[in-house]
């Protein structure tokens, strides 16, 4: 089982996360788009497979999430292409920081579970949007709240008062043919 990370875009609008992200001293690998952003994780000691020397695969996005809603997708495709080397994956994104250490017991864990794809849920306010919005006037990130919005609304399943949904941020898998069923379904709802 292999913890992997992945970036693209800019390296900038993350770099304190996965500064930080460096003291947990996992054995993880790092999938990467972009040469640029491959040397400065290398240079943070980081080990690191270039998928790509753009920072992003642009048939995919050309920006960050809040303007390129698709951005999200290349952290699919990094998890296929890393399932393509490891028989079982661990995705953490780089805000994701242990309680505790990662023993023997937490890893036993998830294969007890039994599960080929483990993702946990969140339970995401359905007042949220509105309260995002009102504390910002950049048209930008009222856009991407809408689109949000919409997609979390349609693609969810609810809770009282919540929109249920996985959370990415951790994400567990071993079977491939998984991961390229979720692009096929992420192609066809563009």
């Amino acid at each position: 089982m292999k913890i992997i990370r992945i970036l693209w875009g800019d390296f900038d609008r993350y770099s304190s996360q996965i500064i930080n992200a460096k003291k947990y001293n996992f054995d993880e690998k790092v999938f990467v788009w972009g040469k640029e952003n491959y040397n400065k994780l290398i240079s943070l000691g980081y080990d690191c497979h270039l998928i790509n020397e753009e920072p992003y695969d642009y048939k995919i996005a050309n920006n960050h999430t809040f303007v390129s809603y698709g951005s999200l997708t290349h952290k699919i495709l990094g998890i296929k292409i890393a399932l393509g080397l490891f028989d079982e994956v661990i995705f953490l994104d780089w805000d994701c920081v242990p309680t505790k250490p990662l023993d023997d017991n937490f890893y036993q864990q998830i294969k007890i579970k039994g599960s080929s794809l483990q993702v946990p849920l969140y339970c995401y306010p359905m007042t949220a949007f509105d309260v995002m919005k009102s504390q910002t006037d950049d048209e930008v990130m009222n856009k991407f709240f809408d689109v949000l919005n919409k997609n979390i609304s349609t693609h969810s399943h609810i809770l009282g008062n919540s929109f249920v949904l996985p959370n990415t941020g951790f994400f567990y898998c071993n079977d491939i043919e998984i991961i390229e069923d979720l692009l096929e379904i992420i192609e066809f709802n563009d």
